[in-house]
């Protein structure tokens, strides 16, 4: 196989860097050659690369004590016929109503 003293080769000759295996502080180099920072999984101090390369900013938590969004009238309207239209679908379907259904069905009556 190949000389361990040297560092391996692509097709063209160049030579490639390699990092061992699961070792986030070392670079690697995508097919372009281009050095690519791996970020340690679960580490949200450190961006990670997404499959172009790009850097990828991670979410921050939100804080838990934010009041919550306001609903949309239109599920105002489902939160309040849903079980009407569910108890109708179970009547015409022999006690069975699946989710697509109830979905349709509250979606034609809104609009």
């Amino acid at each position: 196989v190949g000389d361990p003293q040297k560092p391996p080769a692509d097709a063209a000759g160049q030579e490639v860097q390699q990092a061992a295996v699961g070792d986030p502080q070392k670079p690697t180099a995508d097919a372009a050659g281009q050095e690519v920072q791996q970020a340690a999984v679960g580490d949200p101090q450190k961006p990670t690369a997404d499959a172009a390369g790009q850097e990828v900013q991670q979410a921050a938590a939100g804080d838990p004590q934010k009041p919550k969004k306001a609903l949309s009238a239109y599920w105002l309207f489902t939160n309040k016929v849903r079980e009407g239209v569910t108890q109708e679908i179970r009547e015409k379907n022999s006690g069975k109503a699946n989710f697509g259904e109830v979905a349709r069905t509250m979606s034609a009556r809104w609009g």
